[in-house]
Order: structure tokens, then sequence, then C-alpha cells
């Protein structure tokens, strides 16, 4: 079995990268529980993932599959998450609700 290789992330796959986040969390017991709907929960979690990894990218740094987006990782020091940083990131309760 081959491993894929981590790379860090590019600004062209916070997308990607986001909607691969999405699809591994969307059946989370957290998300499930904040998110019941399955249908509200499918439209949010990608513009959520996305504004996380986004976050990742300007704070900290992600990590995912070389080639096509497989796999994400997302890396934060302790005390990376302000207020100010979530806003800069678009990861706003209003920016994530309105998707």
């Amino acid at each position: 079995m081959t491993l894929a290789q981590p790379v860090r992330l590019a600004e062209g796959q916070v997308a990607a990268s986001g909607a691969v986040l999405a699809r591994a969390f969307a059946n989370d017991p957290f998300f499930t529980y904040v998110l019941s709907d399955p249908v509200e929960r499918e439209r949010l979690m990608p513009p959520l993932m996305e504004a996380w990894t986004r976050y990742g990218l300007l704070f900290g740094e992600v990590y995912v599959t070389a080639g096509p987006v497989e796999a994400s990782a997302i890396w934060l020091a302790p005390g990376a998450r302000t207020e100010e940083r979530r806003e800069q990131a678009g990861l706003t309760r209003s920016s994530v609700r309105s998707a």
C-alpha cells in the first residue's frame, strides 16, 4: 500500500479542502447535534469547513494529500484562535449561516 504524501495547502485548494473536511465531519456527533437537519448540515458544512481551512491557511498550517485533495489537516498553535482572526478568515456566524 502506498501512502499519500502530505503537502502544504495551496491557495487554490481551499475549497477542495473544505469539501473533504465537510464530508469527513458530516456524521460527527457534534455536528449532527448542532446541525440536526441533514439537508441544512449538507448545505452549511462546506462553507464552514472552507472558512476553517482559510483560517488555518492564514494563521496556522494546512496539509493536504499531494495531487487531488483526498485528506486535509489543519494545525493551529495554542492561542491562535481570536475573534479578530475569525472575522479575517470569514469564520463568523453570519457568514456561514448565509451560505
